[in-house]
């Protein structure tokens, strides 16, 4: 069974509205790492009700990193565009 697809039977789930504390709800950090890694977690009550669970998106690109100081001057930046350019 994928996690996509796993059904955890909990006895009640506190839904709150967007950017609520998680901690607060004490919601399991298991489920909420389920919930990251597979995508989706889907709980059933004992009542019949059923719940999915997905991590928000952040916003912001995946490419925005830090960059890395690497303390090189103008000439060996220039050198190096340089040497793979000419490859």
């Amino acid at each position: 069974m994928s996690v996509s697809t796993k059904l955890l039977a909990l006895s009640a789930v506190l839904l709150l509205p967007a950017g609520a504390d998680a901690q607060r709800a004490q919601i399991p950090d298991s489920l909420l790492d389920e919930a990251k890694k597979g995508g989706e977690v889907r709980i059933r009550r004992r009542d019949g009700d059923e719940f999915i669970v997905t991590p928000a998106r952040l916003s912001g690109s995946p490419l925005d990193v830090e960059g890395a100081n690497l303390d090189w001057s103008r000439e060996e930046i220039v050198a190096a565009v340089r040497e793979g350019r000419e490859r």
